[in-house]
């Protein structure tokens, strides 16, 4: 009779020594949260100066299609007067620009840069009647820069805007 006598043994590996397959995912967390910060810094370095040409750029765009608007007698007449740039009693403040046209249906607009929300705040009061009340919205354009560092506007509904399109989409309230 012969008798045999067999033996498994299974050995079973991750990858990893012992010593370190435990703090791999501590590691990597460690790195992702680096590679973050770093992402954050970099965009917050690059956001404020575009966010802040993106304005100006806006701004100055508004200011002469307004001039345009106010120069073209059918414009003129369609908005019954013309749009006022930072006219009011009350100097507009930092990154402000008012937009106003008094006469009835009055409009007046206080647009702002607010690099902290990252996004342009237009706020409207509007008055349709003499005797009516004033009503007021607020409304943003977001500003966002894409993968290449471009600024990009976009509305509420997010179709995004040109400078000149912007332009458009503020002034045109004017005419309606």
């Amino acid at each position: 009779m012969i008798n045999f006598k067999l033996a498994f043994q299974l050995n079973i590996s991750s990858g990893h020594d012992r010593n370190r397959g435990m703090t791999d995912w501590i590691d990597k967390f460690d790195s992702d949260s680096k590679d973050q910060r770093i992402r954050q810094e970099r965009r917050r370095s690059v956001f404020g100066p575009k966010a802040r040409r993106t304005w100006e750029a806006l701004s100055s765009q508004i200011g002469h299609d307004a001039a345009r608007m106010n120069a073209s007698p059918n414009v003129k007449a369609a908005m019954r007067g013309e749009i006022q740039i930072n006219r009011r009693e009350t100097v507009p403040i930092g990154d402000d620009l008012q937009v106003d046209k008094p006469y009835i249906p009055s409009v007046y607009l206080t647009i702002s840069l607010d690099i902290g929300a990252e996004s342009i705040r237009i706020e409207q009061r509007r008055k349709e009647i003499l005797e009516g009340d004033y009503k007021d919205t607020i409304e943003r354009l977001s500003l966002d820069l894409d993968d290449f560092d471009q600024m990009t506007v976009r509305n509420a509904t997010g179709l995004p805007l040109t400078i000149e399109s912007a332009s458009e989409y503020i002034l045109r309230r004017f005419l309606n």
